[in-house]
């Protein structure tokens, strides 16, 4: 974790001594925070919603208090780790309420598990938080991918494997097809003369492994009703369902 970003924090408490101790246990740790004191639990949600905390941590005489901040983190944000603070506890109560929500229960007297609880949930939450974005991004790029295909006057095709698993419109009427089902899941080499397929399948893997510098490749196609179909083919790696076509 970056050291220098303060994090967002909320500690829900009835009294704000916890407050300092948590910032100052952050700070010592070299990871300075923002923590936000919220004395009562009607107050929680509001602040889940206005703070965006990346970590909540929940401050009471009983383990009740936690589960009960917890329904409320489910319902505002989900995604934000709950650690439970507790005088003491056994550990049927411990396992119960983390079943119920808590990532962690953690003695007060315990400052240096507490630390390490934190740091452990705060990575914990960075990881995910950048995981979904990716995938975010991954599907993002996926719908504009779709969006060239259908809209695009250039016949596209996505390859992997040898197989053709996508393609748009130009690229079944260029070889004469009913539809797109006749075409995607058949090799691709079933569409181009045999004089075409060393080239074709050496232009493939080289493009698959970075090694083909945007050369434009010339083959011969052949058209559903058996007609020669002259081509120059551009190459480019990318991804189908997760995998590189």
């Amino acid at each position: 974790m970056n050291a220098q970003v303060s994090v967002p924090l909320i500690v829900l408490s009835a009294t704000a001594e916890p407050v300092e101790a948590v910032n100052g246990i952050l700070r010592r740790a070299g990871q300075p925070a923002h923590c936000t004191w919220i004395p009562a639990l009607p107050d929680l949600a509001d602040a889940l919603a206005q703070i965006n905390p990346e970590l909540l941590v929940c401050v009471g005489p009983n383990l009740e208090d936690a589960v009960q901040a917890a329904r409320v983190r489910d319902q505002v944000a989900p995604e934000v780790p709950l650690i439970a603070l507790a005088e003491a506890a056994n550990e049927c109560v411990v396992a119960e309420t983390m079943r119920r929500g808590a990532r962690d229960v953690v003695p007060m007297s315990n400052p240096a598990r507490l630390e390490a609880v934190m740091m452990r949930e705060l990575r914990a939450f960075r990881l995910e938080r950048a995981l979904n974005a990716t995938l975010q991004s991954a599907r993002d790029y996926r719908r504009q991918l779709e969006t060239v295909l259908e809209r695009s006057n250039d016949a596209i095709a996505q390859v992997q494997e040898g197989i053709l698993v996508e393609a748009n419109e130009s690229w079944v009427e260029m070889f004469g097809l009913p539809s797109r089902d006749a075409l995607v899941g058949q090799p691709l080499m079933d569409l181009f003369d045999a004089d075409s397929h060393a080239a074709l399948k050496g232009a493939l893997a080289a493009c698959l492994s970075g090694k083909w510098n945007d050369h434009v490749l010339a083959a011969q196609g052949r058209k559903a009703d058996g007609g020669a179909l002259p081509l120059e083919i551009v190459l480019s790696v990318g991804e189908h369902d997760g995998e590189p076509c």
